[in-house]
């Protein structure tokens, strides 16, 4: 009686309202259910059971999921491919798109290949159900008693690109990337990304065939692969095949070049670069003849460095994607009209002329400082809109990864609803997040983004996925602006003050002006702003206390909210403490020379400016990352005179030279230190420690400050100068063509 009773109201109700809507939903009940196929799949299964347990939430009704071969016919949702869904208009549905539509009383969601049904279904919730899924958050939708549908709507939508990935530690939650209709790169490729010596290793084969290997420099090195070998090809292809054989889910497999710049020189690669006109030519010959080897599988191979451009004959096969980089490109503007992304923008044209199976890897974070601003937000919707144009079918956006980093959780939604549709506005994205996310403090969040887009396009300054935040002192990371950017979050605090887990929300993404302002207060040193404070009585230096507190409470909120890594390559918030102590522990020590006047026989590399000339004598010292409080020449020597105006008693003076051979930053060749009261008598100051000058040409990868300390015997000094002499070329193990050695001094302490 009670069921007859509801389905007279519905079919009252239909009377009523039949030329709009249908309802489901009538005070809590509903006499719908949830079909799936009778012989389902497990995305169909899945799809169904999202659609129950939202429909749940937002109507407190639980539908039944039934197969349709069980189900009475009675209105229903139909999921996935049904016999009912075959009554319906199918339009073609390409890759992984779908179709959702009803009549005057059934619904049906149709999926393409792969999840398409599930991605359908979550639109579905998202449009109809008013549903959204946030970063951190469980799925949400509106709360109804009544729930009413509209007649015979159809929508058909299939995605522009066949692969999207958001790199950022939202991806760890399955529903959020079901929802987004996004992807892992562990779900779908059996080999991602560099991988020659995943298909040679070098450790198996390089010490009896070297020749399997790069000719370099008039040498074999295992650096790269010789892929003009056919025994190189036969050993890939032998690997792949079992690597197929334990992953045979895997939808794309890479062959592409390791992360370095050298590439094969012996006769035969230079024969076919001659007639490529680029190193890509042996490495996309290389590249077919295994995809060759596979005509039903898919690869991908990275354009990338050397083989970044199109070659001039040959064309990649139908089963290959060629996978552009944009890591060259500068953030200031869209890579459609950035000027440092010119050379992205030919190699791309030049494939496009090639073939349409192309991807691009994107970046969106600074790889050097996963914390620091990067303005980049408003470019989002520009760059995807632009990579459709022109044939991209998959990007893979790169941001901090599994650990948090700057505005993760507004660039990694964003960037999802881009790529699933590159036609959306980018403004009311951004809009609309921060008013859902953020509540009441979202207009302060919007406020804070659009500022520091504006202000950074207004210095001009290039915005580099691997700059710092401290050569930012004087461009969009000034102390007044620092200032204004901190007073809009302490407003976004004052609004959401009552909500513990708002707040939460907006201390997280204060984390990057926190971060910019210790790593600026290294900078500044003894200055306004900086570590170091001055004592009053005796006009000597201390570690300012609040440095101290604001350094262990950033540690501490850093590891609250899953900072894992600070920089690429695992630099993690415990070793940043630990960092900081050591420049606590070793405090303050005045230098005669710090207001002498410093003449450069050479100029400094210009990429890395510090404070230029001051640098070396600003009582502030280098840590492990070269691009700030280091002066750095780059491919010449340093050449020093340092002019204290007056003579002054001198014992000893010290320096640091940094050892950093990842980036091609040796300590000197050798080094002279000379003293002289009249620029016109000098004296040779003696090292004090036995130092192997030779041995920072010996293998090894390791960043850290070297001290030099020389003494003299105590006199009245006015000038001090110091010549470092630079390696004339690099390390056989670490060289690359065109490249020159640098090195890179912070502080000539003279006391």
């Amino acid at each position: 009686m009670k069921n007859f009773i509801l389905l007279t109201l519905i079919l009252l109700s239909t009377s009523c309202n039949w030329a709009s809507d249908f309802p489901v939903v009538i005070n809590n009940q509903s006499s719908y259910a949830i079909v799936i196929p009778a012989k389902n799949t497990p995305n169909e299964a899945k799809a169904a059971g999202a659609l129950q347990k939202y429909i749940s939430l937002s109507t407190g009704v639980s539908l039944l999921v039934v197969k349709e071969n069980a189900w009475n016919g009675n209105p229903a949702f139909y999921i996935g491919k049904t016999q009912k869904a075959k009554t319906f208009s199918i339009p073609n549905i390409s890759g992984e798109g779908y179709f959702m539509a009803s009549n005057d009383k059934d619904v049906v969601i149709y999926g393409g290949s792969g999840k398409g049904v599930l991605y359908g279904t979550y639109a579905f919730i998202e449009k109809y159900l008013e549903g959204q899924k946030l970063a951190g958050e469980i799925g949400k939708v509106k709360e109804q008693k009544q729930w009413e549908l509209p007649t015979n709507f159809s929508h058909t939508y299939s995605p522009v690109f066949v692969y999207r990935q958001t790199y950022y530690p939202q991806s760890n939650d399955p529903e959020y990337l079901d929802w987004h209709g996004l992807h892992k790169f562990e779900d779908l490729w059996g080999i991602w990304g560099h991988s020659y010596f995943k298909l040679v290793n070098p450790s198996i084969y390089f010490k009896s065939n070297p020749e399997y290997f790069t000719y370099e420099n008039g040498k074999r090195k295992a650096t790269q692969l010789c892929v003009s070998n056919d025994a190189v090809v036969n050993i890939a292809i032998n690997t792949l095949k079992e690597k197929m054989a334990d992953n045979p889910d895997a939808i794309y497999w890479s062959i592409s070049a390791e992360d370095d710049i050298g590439y094969c020189e012996c006769a035969n690669c230079k024969k076919i670069i001659t007639e490529e006109g680029t190193p890509t030519g042996p490495h996309l010959r290389f590249v077919n003849k295994i995809a060759a080897a596979f005509p039903d599988k898919l690869f991908t191979t990275l354009a990338y460095t050397y083989t970044m451009r199109a070659p001039l004959k040959t064309k990649p096969l139908a089963n290959v994607y060629v996978m552009l980089s944009t890591i060259d490109a500068y953030r200031t503007k869209p890579v459609e009209t950035e000027p440092s992304a010119a050379a992205f923008r030919k190699a791309l044209q030049g494939w496009e002329a090639l073939t349409h199976n192309l991807m691009v890897w994107d970046y969106t974070t600074q790889f050097t400082n996963y914390l620091a601003p990067l303005p980049d937000v408003l470019n989002l919707g520009a760059n995807i809109k632009y990579f459709a144009a022109h044939h991209v079918k998959g990007v893979f956006s790169q941001g901090s990864g599994d650990g948090y980093g700057e505005m993760a959780e507004i660039k990694s939604y964003l960037t999802a609803k881009l790529l699933w549709n590159p036609e959306l506005d980018t403004e009311k994205l951004l809009t609309e997040y921060c008013k859902n996310y953020y509540r009441g403090a979202g207009k302060y969040i919007e406020e804070y983004i659009r500022l520091i887009h504006e202000e950074s396009r207004k210095t001009n300054r290039n915005i580099d996925i691997y700059g710092n935040p401290v050569n930012e002192y004087n461009s969009y990371l000034t102390p007044e602006l620092m200032d204004r950017y901190s007073t809009i979050f302490d407003q976004a605090e004052g609004a959401v003050e009552e909500d513990p887990k708002l707040l939460d929300r907006i201390y997280r993404l204060r984390l990057s002006l926190d971060f910019v302002a210790l790593q600026q207060s290294r900078f500044y040193g003894t200055g306004r702003h900086g570590y170091l404070v001055q004592n009053e009585e005796d006009l000597t230096y201390t570690v300012h206390p609040k440095i101290q507190k604001r350094v262990t409470k950033f540690v501490a909120t850093a590891n609250k909210f899953l900072v894992t890594e600070l920089s690429e390559g695992g630099y993690t918030p415990k070793q940043y403490q630990e960092e900081w102590q050591g420049i606590f522990d070793k405090g303050w020590t005045p230098n005669y020379a710090r207001e002498a006047t410093v003449t450069l026989k050479y100029p400094f590399a210009p990429e890395y400016p510090a404070r230029k000339e001051a640098t070396l004598i600003d009582e502030v010292y280098g840590v492990k990352d070269y691009s700030y409080n280091w002066l750095c020449f780059y491919g010449n020597d340093m050449e020093v005179t340092i002019d204290m105006e007056t003579t002054k008693e001198v014992t000893n003076i010290s320096m640091n030279f940094l050892d950093d051979p990842r980036h091609w930053i040796f300590t000197p060749q050798e080094i002279e230190v000379t003293v002289s009261a009249d620029g016109v008598t000098y004296t040779k100051a003696q090292l004090n420690t036995v130092y192997d000058f030779k041995a920072t040409m010996d293998e090894h990868y390791e960043a850290n400050p070297i001290n030099f300390k020389y003494s003299i015997t105590p006199q009245r000094v006015r000038f001090v100068h110091v010549k470092a002499k630079n390696w004339p070329i690099v390390p056989d193990w670490r060289y690359r063509a065109n490249r020159k050695t640098m090195i890179a001094c912070d502080e000539i302490l003279v006391n």
